[in-house]
């Protein structure tokens, strides 16, 4: 299991301007000078904070968190807001790393309004990003694009080369998490390579990580296992112990041999534990712990025994995977990782099925779909691909300002040019007037290809509805005709008269959608509003009762339909536009039960304490997926075989303030509910 890492807390320490790794014998000396520091200035403070960042580099979170939060102290006792910023970036990060995230945010937070001041933007480029490091340990995807975005305009503007590199792979984790593989390996690449180009060996690891995670999901696992040795030297190199378990974690989950696989996982662990990690990787280091554990169990079980296995709590594998599970669960809960709880919910589930405690099973395994439709909804994936598109278009505005500004500069020129000559002048004056008349007719031609492009889109939609269900009465008229005319006696007196009937129905109903597709047209002009007044539910049913196609519909098929109003409820609406909605949604339930045995219409109203409910029930075959579409999405396509009925019943009720809700019925079939709000 593939989680998202925080790539770039130690180097979002940007506030302070160091890059290079420090070492004991460092933090020995600044020791030393502290001792000999008496005055209570920023000399000090920032004194302080160098001590704590150099025992962070060394993952002494405590004695880092003591140091920093000395300096910080200090710095707003003596008003430094150089030394407040840097020594709030260096306690959060120690948060972070215990899986604080909330005191982490508290932290940050102070930074930003410390750094405002300063118009440190380096400073703000870092917090930026690491806000945005939270947000994606909480698998909030969508939050998280938004501030590392915010850090890239700011690293791009300011060239602020140094932290590009750790931007493009918290960006590229992202998309990575959402299984959007190319634009993923696109920004880690991008990351590997600001990383050689400034030449800081530290920072490629982490795009050598993403690769080899990107590697691994498409299945090659040589390669993938290339990148993690790469990463894990240069973690070694450096003494970066978070980095280092990851890429532990990363080279067990490459291995095919179990026990070198949970030794590798099991070092990671000891790193973390060594240093308090509490992180989301911590927690899914411990799920796939427990998934390795929980194979040897199944393996023993099949008569597979693993012999001589040097591996801790080996006699016991089942509890041993239970009891990490339950470990990343509570985890999970208190830093609130949605995504790692919903996986040690799921693999929860199978140890207990494999137990045979299925009551215990079946509750894990649904909560841990909930939690997977959650995470992976299409409303998410619409707001990461709406936060890039508005970066898009931030850089195409920034060029149309840069060219407004050179058309600016070339005109100021050009107006004293004219100034040093009359010649000029009048050539100026040509030139002026010309270019004002061109600009006038672009304007207008953008106009006229706006316009012209409104029109195609109605013709489009408007050719979409007579494709619908226009066609088939007018076909059948003539096909009836053709065969009167060519072969009349093919047709008896009875087959003629009963054809006769069948047309004239057709007919009928060509009418009623013509007249609902004008209905729906003129939904569609502006500033028009539908007549609301009050009507009650008795009268409507009444009236789709007496609909001709309904009636000739129920007979013909033995249809029971029945309507319900106990409580004679009456509704403030348009009553065309309701009529038009509920004629439809009758006319479809009426086609999907052609089949049915023992076929059933339901319309039934009733009012509940802050809304009016319509409902119509049916016993058919219910609605595909696809069929829905029309009723939600504004964009779905009109097919001639359905589309329509519910493209009209969507507009229509958006009109008059309709909220329109699908679900399976209990019987079986399909169930809509029209809801208003009471006047």
């Amino acid at each position: 299991m593939k989680t998202k890492t925080i790539f770039l807390i130690l180097l979002f320490l940007g506030v302070c301007g160091f890059a290079q790794k420090t070492g004991q014998a460092r933090i020995d000396s600044l020791l030393t000078e502290l001792k000999k520091t008496t005055k209570e200035d920023s000399v000090k403070a920032k004194l302080l904070y160098d001590i704590g960042l150099d025992f962070y580099r060394i993952s002494s979170l405590d004695e880092a968190e003591h140091y920093a939060d000395t300096s910080l102290k200090l710095s707003q006792k003596i008003k430094y807001n150089w030394g407040i910023a840097a020594s709030c970036t260096l306690l959060g990060n120690v948060e972070i790393n215990r899986g604080n995230l909330d005191s982490a945010v508290h932290f940050y937070k102070l930074v930003l309004n410390a750094l405002k001041e300063s118009k440190n933007t380096t400073g703000m480029t870092s917090t930026l990003a690491n806000l945005g490091a939270i947000e994606t340990s909480r698998n909030n995807d969508a939050q998280a694009l938004s501030y590392f975005l915010q850090a890239l305009d700011f690293a791009e503007k300011h060239k602020q080369n140094d932290l590009l590199s750790p931007i493009y792979n918290n960006i590229s984790n992202i998309y990575f998490s959402q299984k959007n593989l190319p634009k993923a390996e696109e920004y880690t690449k991008r990351a590997l390579s600001f990383a050689r180009e400034i030449g800081n060996q530290n920072d490629e690891g982490y795009p050598l990580m993403m690769l080899g995670n990107i590697s691994l999901e498409k299945k090659d696992t040589l390669v993938a296992k290339k990148y993690y040795g790469q990463a894990l030297s240069i973690f070694e190199k450096y003494d970066d112990k978070m980095m280092k378990a990851e890429a532990f974690v990363d080279l067990g989950n490459v291995e095919k041999n179990i026990e070198k696989r949970i030794q590798y996982k099991l070092s990671a662990k000891k790193i973390w534990d060594s240093i308090g990690s509490n992180t989301n990787n911590y927690a899914s280091n411990l799920h796939d712990l427990a998934k390795d554990y929980f194979q040897i169990a199944k393996d023993i079980k099949a008569g597979k025994i693993h012999p001589n296995l040097q591996i801790p709590n080996i006699n016991n594998p089942l509890d041993q995977a239970e009891n990490y599970l339950l470990e990343g669960i509570d985890i999970c809960d208190e830093q609130g990782y949605l995504n790692v709880k919903r996986y040690c919910l799921s693999t929860l589930s199978e140890i207990q099925e494999f137990k045979g405690d299925y009551k215990n099973a079946l509750k894990n395994f649904k909560e841990g779909k909930k939690l997977e439709d959650s995470l992976f909804s299409q409303e998410n994936k619409n707001k990461i691909a709406a936060l890039e598109s508005q970066k898009e278009i931030d850089l195409r505005d920034s060029q149309i300002k840069i060219n407004q500004l050179a058309l600016s500069n070339a005109k100021r020129t050009r107006i004293a040019l004219i100034a040093g000559s009359g010649l000029l002048l009048i050539i100026g004056g040509l030139l002026f007037y010309q270019s004002r008349n061109r600009k006038k007719n672009n304007n207008i031609l953008l106009k006229l290809n706006k316009e012209l492009d409104e029109a195609n889109k109605v013709k489009t939609t408007f050719f979409g509805i007579l494709s619908h269900d226009l066609r088939s009465p007018i076909a059948n008229l003539i096909n009836f005709l053709h065969l009167q005319k060519s072969a009349p006696e093919v047709l008896d007196k009875e087959k003629s008269e009963r054809r006769q009937t069948q047309l004239t129905a057709s007919a009928e109903n060509l009418l009623e959608t013509m007249e609902a597709v004008l209905l729906w047209s003129k939904s569609q002009m502006q500033r028009f509003e539908p007549q609301k007044k009050q009507i009650s539910a008795e009268h409507l049913f009444s009236s789709l009762q007496k609909q001709s196609r309904l009636s000739d519909e129920t007979e013909n098929s033995g249809i029971n339909i029945s309507f319900h109003n106990p409580q004679n409820i009456s509704i403030f609406t348009d009553e065309d536009y309701l009529k038009t909605i509920m004629y439809n949604l009758t006319a479809n339930a009426l086609k999907a039960l052609a089949n049915t045995e023992n076929p059933m219409v339901e319309w039934s109203a009733e009012k509940t304490a802050d809304h009016i409910l319509l409902k119509i029930r049916d016993n058919g075959p219910g609605l595909q997926k696809e069929q829905l579409n029309a009723l939600y999405d504004e964009n779905a396509a009109i097919g001639t075989r359905f589309g329509l009925g519910l493209h009209l019943i969507r507009d229509l009720a958006k009109a008059i303030d309709c909220k329109i809700e699908f679900q399976p019925a209990e019987n079986g079939g399909s169930e809509f509910e029209l809801r208003f709000l009471q006047k």
